[in-house]
């Protein structure tokens, strides 16, 4: 049975739902232009959603159906959402399991431990210091992805330089990537 088969029998794990947004047709494919549309579609500006083009250079080898046996890489850069798990990297939060699981309990733990004063919100602050604690010493490239998640997340749902622990959990469901999608399309057809 393979990965493929698990989903279509048990539907799209949590971290497959997070980065669906991007895929675009539906088709398990997230290809250079829908990484490229989606970043644009949440407001990012041109240069911002051209450094989000590292995202599949970066991350496509290993969603490939061969890997780690496959020797070739995809010429196309396209990420294969039915292995996104084998993105996962060292130094993140553990809120996605190894499978691509969301752990609740994990996520809570973590709000809680940095959310100083029970307050519903992580200040800008309590992220870095949320990110800074996730780094494993050894591993600077899980530093770097983490922090490139890290800033995104920011840059995309901080409000006051607040992180509000509702919308951090829509960014790790993909929920919060399509309802700022309809709130921009709205407000530009009311500028019509």
């Amino acid at each position: 049975m393979t990965r493929q088969d698990i989903n279509e029998n048990h539907g799209p794990t949590d971290l497959e739902r997070h980065v669906s947004f991007w895929d675009r047709d539906g088709d398990g494919v997230i290809h250079v232009s829908d990484v490229w549309n989606g970043f644009r579609e949440l407001g990012f500006s041109i240069p911002y959603s051209l450094i989000s083009l590292f995202i599949p250079l970066l991350f496509s080898y290993a969603t490939q159906s061969g890997h780690p046996k496959c020797t070739r890489r995809d010429p196309r850069f396209r990420i294969c959402v039915y292995n996104i798990h084998r993105t996962i990297h060292s130094s993140h939060s553990e809120v996605f399991d190894d499978r691509g699981r969301f752990n609740q309990v994990k996520f809570d733990a973590m709000f809680k431990q940095f959310d100083v004063g029970n307050k519903d919100y992580l200040s800008t602050c309590e992220f870095l210091r949320m990110w800074r604690s996730n780094c494993d010493p050894c591993d600077f490239g899980g530093w770097l992805y983490s922090f490139m998640e890290l800033f995104t997340t920011w840059l995309l749902i901080q409000k006051n330089g607040q992180i509000a622990r509702a919308e951090l959990r829509g960014v790790y469901d993909g929920s919060l990537f399509y309802s700022i999608k309809e709130s921009r399309h709205f407000k530009r057809i009311q500028k019509r």
